[in-house]
């Protein structure tokens, strides 16, 4: 009971960590590269890590009950449960760390776009960007289109670390100006601010 009781526990404080990251108009990227990298933080990535690692808590206290023949609860179901989690557990590390091969978030270059983790890998020319929209619903998602009609990826908020409305809003200023794309290669503060120039201008 007490390893479940902290599952439950942890699971509520990674609710709260991810919910905190889902702020509208918020623009989160990564200064130090030459380019506008829109990037989830990575708080909130640790925190699932340490919920999974959690979820093998359960196994743990059951096979030891078993071991040393310790009193529990005589239903099978229950004591295959904790079994159960430690499995799923163990296939959603793997996961995430097959997932590491590409670049969380979208990275956006002079040349093209970068990512996505989590939803799909994007590696486009900027002539290979297409429809580029946000999905509605109770939690907004970027929808990016492939120039060729597929793939089309639904980026969730938490995945870009940023809102969605103006993760789009980005993306679709650079596809049509290719003339201002060399301001990538400064950084994302010097892209944001050559964005807020010229839409203000218009």
């Amino acid at each position: 009971m007490a390893s479940l009781v902290i599952v439950i526990s942890v699971a509520a404080i990674v609710a709260v960590v991810r919910s905190r990251t889902m702020a509208a108009g918020v623009v989160r990227f990564h200064n130090s590269s030459h380019s506008l990298w829109l990037r989830p933080p990575v708080i909130p990535s640790l925190a699932v890590v340490v919920l999974l690692i959690v979820l093998l808590l359960p196994a743990v206290a059951q096979g030891a009950v078993e071991l040393f023949g310790l009193d529990t609860m005589p239903s099978g179901l229950v004591r295959r449960v904790p079994y159960v989690l430690a499995a799923l557990s163990l296939v959603s590390l793997v996961v995430m760390l097959w997932r590491l091969r590409l670049a969380p978030g979208i990275e956006m270059t002079p040349t093209g776009i970068h990512g996505v983790r989590g939803v799909g890998a994007v590696h486009w020319r900027w002539d290979e960007v297409g429809d580029v929209t946000v999905e509605p619903g109770r939690v907004a998602r970027l929808a990016l289109a492939h120039a060729g009609g597929s793939p089309v990826l639904a980026v969730p908020a938490l995945l870009l670390g940023s809102d969605p409305r103006q993760a789009a809003a980005l993306l679709q200023f650079f596809r049509d100006n290719p003339e201002d794309r060399v301001v990538l290669a400064e950084g994302g503060a010097a892209a944001l601010r050559r964005v807020r120039e010229v839409t203000a201008l218009r």
